[in-house]
């Protein structure tokens, strides 16, 4: 839809390390609990936990922490459970990695050969009672496998001596040791069993200090899936002491929740002015955020939408529905199938996706129909939306067609509107979000943006509708009304005019006279066009200036017709006498054209029509002459055809028939009609090719059309 953003880059979701990054202004608390860490009594070691829920920023919080031990020159280790996979690792790891982060450090070497050897030692035992506790067979299994791991190997030194020597080497130290445990809440259950049974294990000896960063509902959680009776009391045995990560106020996250999206949006103008904006962001986007991660999830939600959309859904819709796309993904899955309850379709679409209830609106009930949809909207608040009810309310209500009065709904203006400005709540909008793919309105709706723009400029607004495929035209010509016409001046009426009906002739041809699109169309936007004219000085000899631009006949009596019926309110468009100025010279225009000029005519009859209507009888009248390709044109021209539907059904009923008296009024009598349509069969062949050609019709289809209007008339 538009080129990739130009925005700086986001950052992305890791712990800060650094003061500059604390936006949450933690630095000064993750200092003290650092200081108050360092300050009990370590000699039989200490368990402390940093506690707070997934994405609360344990782990920054930890980083800030970590800074205030580098000052005091206390050696932090990192154990990361999850690089390892399965329990029996982890407990194998555990020790190995430790001694290995000390060996890197000289004054640390001595601990860890004297922990790496604690390992071996324990390892093998605490990966076979992790297996078979709780099988009547534990003890001799786990003898038999004890003596199978070191058969062969030699008999390492017993745990006892092993841990004498690894305490007394601990004891000697000045100043602690801190192993920083993180993501321990991330782990599967049995895996964060194990990983608090070797906390348990080691968190005895002198001068060692854990500090455990966890989601402690989540351990409790794992701890009782074992041994319902551990929960809380386990975890009270373990730790000496713990905090809870400082919970961010909802002015701060706010604030951040801001500055993240105006960095998503980059140079798209800020969506905080709009008039919905504040409502949105306190009923929608706020209630679902409730973390730094949340705002960095979101933001790269944001860009990445954004990056596919730009503009061409309005701001304010894409942030809502991101943070329900986000936080909320059950409930974004279910709109789309709601987009009849919650968008505005039209008619006919919207029949077609309630197909349930199309009886009722046919038999005129408005309030079966509405009943259905509010219905369907509550099941969606009470099955998807539980513990979020509020967030979903709001959602039909800011967003959708739940804060719409019933005058809005049924308002085509209201409805072009939303379209223009890229609401969510207009059908082709919505579907343009969730699918990514430009329905033909919201096609029309672009073209009819670019087409106002250029609307003063006749030249531009030709050569731009003239790019655009000519089957396109109509329904951007009828978007360019809808969503613009109340913006039309006067500087826009003549370079419109002129291009939109000079249009009319290349637009493709309807099967009826009586049911032009393309023409209904055209009058549509002439008329809204044509009303800023009101008392404009010498109108008669603009309008002459616009009509000599037409490049067709048809385009002439159609504008000189429209402007002879134009009704305005409290005032008058043009007077009898210069109605009838306008007249005369549209039929004179008439009078010169020859034969197969008219022929080549979008709509004959109407010209020949008028013409006769309005003939001056001083001058010479209008001679229908003996053409094969006239008449050809005549008889498809007064074809017509009406559509009906029985009520209860979606069968579409046609019936063709041709407009005889137009026919008959043409030719002045019923004689020199078949005398025409004789001379057209006799010299068929010879025109067959310009039919084929003018038409879009073989000459099989275009003889089969004759018989069938001879038999009509």
């Amino acid at each position: 839809m538009t080129s990739k953003s130009t925005a700086p880059p986001l950052l992305p979701d890791n712990p800060i390390s650094s003061r500059d990054e604390d936006v949450l202004e933690w630095s000064s608390i993750a200092e003290a609990f650092a200081r108050r860490t360092l300050n009990f009594d370590t000699t039989h070691g200490l368990v402390v936990g940093i506690f707070g829920p997934w994405g609360s920023g344990k782990t920054s919080f930890m980083n800030l922490a970590r800074l205030e031990f580098e000052r005091a020159d206390i050696p932090v280790l990192d154990f990361n459970p999850w690089l390892f996979s399965g329990a029996d690792q982890l407990v194998g790891r555990f020790f190995t990695e430790l001694s290995a982060e000390m060996g890197e450090t000289s004054s640390l070497e001595q601990i860890g050969s004297h922990l790496q050897k604690y390992g071996d030692v324990l390892s093998p035992a605490i990966v076979t009672i992790s297996t078979l506790t709780g099988t009547p067979q534990a003890g001799k299994a786990l003898i038999a496998v004890v003596k199978s791991f070191w058969k062969g190997r030699g008999a390492p030194a017993s745990a006892i001596f092993s841990r004498n020597r690894l305490t007394g080497a601990l004891a000697q130290r000045s100043d602690p040791i801190v192993v920083v445990l993180d993501d321990v809440d991330r782990l599967p259950i049995d895996e964060i069993r194990e990983l608090f049974k070797l906390v348990r294990l080691t968190a005895s000896f002198p001068n060692l200090i854990y500090i455990v960063a966890c989601d402690r509902l989540r351990v409790e959680a794992a701890l009782e899936d074992q041994e319902p009776n551990l929960r809380g009391n386990y975890l009270e045995k373990i730790f000496q002491w713990f905090i809870d990560v400082p919970t961010a106020s909802r002015e701060r996250l706010r604030k951040e929740l801001r500055d993240g999206t105006k960095k998503a949006l980059g140079q798209i103008d800020s969506p905080f002015t709009h008039k919905d904006w504040s409502d949105i962001e306190v009923e929608i986007i706020l209630p679902l955020i409730r973390n730094m991660r949340d705002i960095r999830r979101y933001s790269f939600a944001v860009r990445g939408t954004v990056d596919d959309l730009g503009t061409t859904v309005a701001i304010v819709d894409v942030l809502a529905l991101e943070a329900i796309r986000l936080f909320l993904p059950s409930l974004f899955n279910e709109l789309p199938r709601l987009i009849s309850d919650l968008a505005v379709l039209p008619v006919w679409e919207s029949n077609q996706q309630r197909s349930d209830d199309i009886i009722w609106e046919q038999m005129g009930d408005t309030d079966k129909f509405e009943e259905a949809s509010r219905a369907r909207l509550e099941e969606l608040i009470e099955t998807v939306g539980r513990g979020h009810r509020r967030v979903v309310r709001a959602m039909i209500h800011r967003l959708f067609l739940g804060g719409r009065t019933d005058s809005e709904k049924q308002d085509p203006d209201w409805s072009a509107q939303q379209l223009r400005n890229n609401r969510i709540v207009h059908g082709s909008i919505f579907r343009l979000y969730f699918t990514r793919v430009a329905d033909t309105d919201f096609t029309a709706s672009s073209n009819a943006k670019r087409a106002f723009e250029c609307l003063h400029d006749q030249q531009a607004l030709s050569d731009f509708m003239r790019s655009q495929d000519p089957a396109a035209w109509p329904k951007a010509i009828l978007s360019l009304w809808g969503m613009f016409h109340r913006d039309f001046a006067i500087e826009h009426a003549e370079s419109g005019l002129v291009v939109f009906w000079n249009l009319l002739p290349d637009m493709p041809r309807a099967d009826s006279m009586f049911a032009d699109e393309p023409l209904t169309v055209t009058r549509t936007i002439s008329e809204s066009l044509l009303l800023p004219l009101v008392g404009t000085d010498d109108l008669v000899d603009l309008l002459k200036n616009i009509l000599r631009e037409l490049q067709s006949l048809s385009s002439k009596v159609a504008l000189v017709t429209q402007i002879k019926s134009l009704e305005i309110t409290n005032a008058t468009f043009l007077s009898d006498a210069d109605k009838r100025i306008l007249e005369e010279w549209t039929n004179n225009e008439i009078l010169s054209a020859n034969a197969d000029q008219l022929a080549e005519e979008r709509h004959p009859a109407q010209i020949l029509m008028f013409s006769s209507k309005h003939a001056n009888p001083s001058s010479t009248p209008l001679m229908i002459h003996d053409s094969p390709k006239l008449t050809f044109a005549l008889l498809w021209d007064c074809q017509t055809q009406s559509n009906s539907m029985e009520l209860g059904s979606r069968a579409v009923e046609t019936e063709r028939g041709i407009h005889e008296s137009t026919l008959m009024s043409i030719h002045g009598n019923e004689q020199m009609l078949s005398i025409r349509i004789e001379s057209l069969q006799q010299n068929f062949k010879s025109v067959a090719p310009w039919i084929e050609s003018e038409f879009g019709i073989s000459s099989a289809e275009a003889l089969s059309f004759l018989q069938w209007a001879k038999t009509e008339l």
